[in-house]
């Protein structure tokens, strides 16, 4: 597995480099040539102190394109924003990203990100807005890597939206936000999964054991074409590698009107390895992923993406 690791950090260098040196030899292509269009978005159409608030980067990708998630797995670079809400009273927002689907690009090289259409997403829990503010300016900086099959240009935008002071409305965008809300992770492992980690030479293994929540619901597998299939999305933190996990499990298909469905008969086992990307770092192996799974009911109705983020229990000392 050393090998694997080694000869995926050297595809992933090489084809970075190749993205960089043709982002810097397209930066003059004009809008109507990007691949891309972003703004920024509110779920009110005012503010006032006291009130929830979620805004977003509201991304739209042209056919065959995609961005990358905040890990981006093994090419590209994740996608950034920066937020400036001081205007109401916040001054570090957390960029929340929504579940991302996996892409196998150049080398086969899996990544992860998103296509269409997807929107980043701040929560402001309290808004703050100052006594005597008649209006508030949100402002925003965007980075990210567009990718099509052998293209990839780099992506940059400032932001800005202006929303009056009084009383708040549901936005235009609300129902759309809304729709992106439902794809964010909710902390803490979920019940129906069981997380094992075994220490090598060289870092660890984990292993990831998800069964059925109870006997009336079944897992969809990996790959299927409706719904979303089981999968774990790594986040490792900077001087930390991990290999691409492999979903393995018996599987069952069943045809449902027109649509077929794949789900797991049995535990499905999740296994990805572990390790830090230098032999000088003496820094405790950490990590977090997300995992997603969808369930089919015993009436054959299909339930809502599930998305839990949390961290791997690695021992102290490793």
């Amino acid at each position: 597995m050393a090998t694997g690791f080694w000869d995926t950090f050297v595809k992933r260098t090489l084809l970075w480099l190749f993205a960089i040196g043709y982002c810097a030899s397209t930066h003059s292509a004009s809008a109507q040539d990007m691949p891309l269009s972003a703004r920024m978005i509110a779920d009110c159409t005012a503010v006032r102190s006291g009130q929830e608030l979620w805004v977003g980067i509201y991304i739209q990708l042209q056919p065959d394109w995609h961005i990358y998630w905040e890990y981006p797995g093994e090419s590209g670079f994740a996608t950034k924003v920066e937020w400036d809400l001081s205007d109401i009273g916040t001054t570090s927002a957390l960029t929340l990203y929504p579940v991302p689907i996996a892409f196998v690009g150049a080398g086969n090289l899996v990544s992860y990100g998103y296509e269409k259409e997807t929107i980043l997403l701040a929560h402001v829990p309290k808004v703050a807005v100052k006594p005597d503010a008649k209006q508030v300016t949100l402002r925003a900086r965007g980075r990210w890597l567009m990718c099509q099959a052998e293209e990839c240009r780099d992506g940059r935008q400032n932001f800005e939206l202006t929303l009056p002071v009084g009383e708040p409305a549901p936005s235009r965008e609300k129902e759309l936000i809304d729709r992106f809300r439902k794809l964010l992770p909710e902390p803490g492992k979920p019940n129906n999964a069981k997380v094992e980690v075994q220490t090598t030479p060289a870092g660890a293994k984990v292993r990831l054991e998800i069964e059925a929540p109870n006997q009336e619901k079944r897992v969809l597998a990996s790959g299927t074409k409706n719904g979303r299939g089981l999968a774990f999305f790594p986040l490792p933190p900077k001087g930390v590698m991990v290999s691409i996990p492999e979903i393995t499990g018996p599987t069952k298909t069943i045809q449902i009107g027109e649509k077929t469905f794949s789900f797991y008969t049995g535990p499905a086992t999740i296994s990805l390895e572990v390790r830090r990307s230098s032999k000088l770092s003496t820094a405790s192996l950490s990590m977090e992923g997300v995992l997603v799974q969808q369930h089919i009911g015993a009436n054959d109705e299909l339930g809502d993406m599930e998305a839990h983020r949390f961290a791997i229990p690695f021992p102290q000392n490793q």
